[in-house]
């Protein structure tokens, strides 16, 4: 078997990374230009600039570890169902084999090869494995809607986590520039 693809997400987030990084080397380029200005609105200005600038690298750094985590796990279990819905054309047409089998016992009767118990005795088995087919389609249905509601469910709660952490971080970022009217 093999493991799931996951370069489709890591590509992604390393995207998001290298945007972030070079917002952060831009932020760095600029609170060195201010840094030129020794007073102290200029001095915090450009503290807050270089806080600014690791936040985004932190940010950068949160789309490589965190994002991705959060896409493979939905990505493994993509995987899973493509195998597993893989193999049902197969069993379906064993069974449909198996359901025309039941006309070839049925001319073996007609034709006094087979006894009506006989052919009693394999209908009976017919309908077990028929019955037991269409239980194992029915738990399948029920345990895809609730595999896939409950990997729906915490995929969007570690996006909604995820990017209420880089909310919170750039709000804490925001919140280190002194906004002063103007004389």
């Amino acid at each position: 078997c093999q493991k799931p693809r996951r370069t489709r997400s890591k590509k992604c987030s390393k995207h998001y990374k290298y945007e972030c990084e070079k917002i952060a080397s831009s932020l760095k380029e600029l609170a060195n230009a201010f840094d030129l200005e020794k007073s102290l609105p200029a001095a915090q200005l450009t503290e807050a600039l270089k806080h600014t600038e690791e936040t985004y690298k932190h940010i950068g750094s949160m789309y490589e570890s965190k994002l991705q985590h959060h896409w493979e796990s939905l990505g493994d279990l993509l995987f899973m169902y493509k195998g597993v819905l893989a193999v049902w054309p197969d069993i379906l047409s064993f069974h449909k084999t198996f359901l025309s089998k039941h006309k070839e016992y049925q001319k073996m009767r007609d034709e006094v090869k087979l006894s009506q118990e006989d052919l009693e005795g394999i209908r009976q088995r017919m309908d077990v494995v028929s019955y037991a087919m269409l239980a194992e389609v029915s738990h399948f249905q029920q345990q895809k809607v609730h595999d896939f509601n409950g990997a729906m469910h915490d995929f969007l709660g570690g996006q909604i986590s995820f990017y209420e952490e880089i909310v919170k971080n750039l709000k804490e970022a925001q919140g280190r520039y002194m906004t002063t009217p103007q004389q």
